[in-house]
């Protein structure tokens, strides 16, 4: 697994738990990468499990009323620091 600062873009950070809901790999390692995919091909019960995960992550952070709550609250912060 890597660090956040191991990566150079943002790409799905938001949606991969390490471990947890998915694997990350550094930016253009081809190795890494195969080395992610065959963990998943050969651990069936690891991969089931990062897709309920995931699915449960995404149910929960991203439903609409979420975000529309996040976009609300960033809203308001913006608003508060244009009046100070």
């Amino acid at each position: 697994m890597v660090s956040k600062s191991e990566l150079s873009n943002s790409g799905c950070r938001d949606a991969i738990l390490p471990g947890h809901t998915g694997l990350l790999v550094p930016v253009r390692d081809s190795v890494a990468l195969a080395e992610a995919i065959q963990t998943l091909i050969e651990q069936p019960d690891l991969r089931n499990a990062m897709g309920r995960n995931g699915r449960q992550l995404a149910e929960e952070r991203f439903r609409i009323e979420a975000v529309i709550d996040q976009h609300l609250a960033a809203y308001a912060e913006l608003a508060s620091a244009m009046q100070e």
